[in-house]
């Protein structure tokens, strides 16, 4: 995760040449030369670096190439939205993960469909193959209570209802597809019976705040949720979305609290 800043700091625009060039050839980027030394709004630097840093950095999904998740953030935060770009960062996964990942494909045990794996400790999921290779990761959203069962009965309460010893995402391996939520909107469904689903962050009146602790880098903020996966929603529509389309999948939650030999049976 990057948040980025201008490095630049002077007004003058022949000092804010001399800097940028000792950094890049604006020679290949006229467009991008006019914007910067002609706007001092925070939308066109925006635009500015977030067009250098696919023009630098593209993102590959067919060589498992990595990228960062880009987040600008205005000045003046009230009210205001953060231009937040998705780019399925390839985020480092733990040697827990990994080494789970690879018994999971040597075994088998994903019945040779696509699969995502959530690590609850780091709140990171990731995406994967039907054959292992690694799609993209990105920062999640998790149920905000600590704990790895999900209590019964949770999934028929109204969500005003629910308790918050309750609001537990479970740890477990899940047969997931596509279905649609009671507001007719696409979701990843992981456990229909208990209303578990992973789904892009909601609108609404929270949903800049949610944004933000999606991006936080304490995983304390990251714990919000009444159970269900919530995921950037660029993230959702241009990888898992297409990923389940066709077929069904597998969702493996990792645990927080138990050990995975005891909730993977292995």
């Amino acid at each position: 995760m990057k948040f980025v800043k201008s490095p630049i700091t002077t007004s003058s625009k022949n000092e804010i040449t001399r800097q940028f060039k000792k950094q890049v050839d604006l020679r290949f980027l006229p467009p991008l030369r006019a914007v910067f030394l002609c706007s001092h709004s925070w939308v066109y630097r925006a635009i500015f670096f977030l067009a250098l840093f696919f023009v630098y950095s593209p993102p590959s999904f067919a060589d498992g190439g990595t990228c960062s998740v880009l987040i600008l953030f205005p000045k003046n935060q009230d009210n205001v939205e953060p231009v937040v770009r998705e780019c399925f960062a390839l985020e480092e996964a733990s040697d827990e993960v990994r080494g789970q990942v690879d018994w999971i494909v040597t075994s088998g045990n994903n019945q040779k469909l696509p699969f995502l794996v959530v690590d609850k400790k780091r709140t990171l999921i990731f995406a994967y193959s039907k054959d292992g290779a690694i799609l993209g990761s990105s920062p999640v959203l998790l149920g905000s209570a600590i704990g790895d069962v999900s209590i019964p009965g949770t999934g028929s309460k109204e969500l005003s209802k629910i308790l918050p010893e309750e609001r537990i995402t479970p740890a477990g391996r899940f047969y997931a597809r596509l279905g649609n939520n009671s507001n007719g909107k696409e979701v990843l469904w992981i456990d229909f019976d208990m209303a578990l689903a992973i789904h892009p962050v909601l609108d609404g009146r929270s949903k800049e705040r949610r944004l933000l602790s999606l991006f936080s880098e304490s995983s304390k903020e990251h714990r919000v949720s009444l159970g269900c996966v919530n995921v950037p929603k660029e993230f959702y529509t241009r990888l898992i979305s297409p990923l389940f389309s066709k077929e069904c999948g597998m969702v493996y939650v990792f645990p927080e609290t138990s050990q995975c030999d005891s909730i993977f049976d292995l």
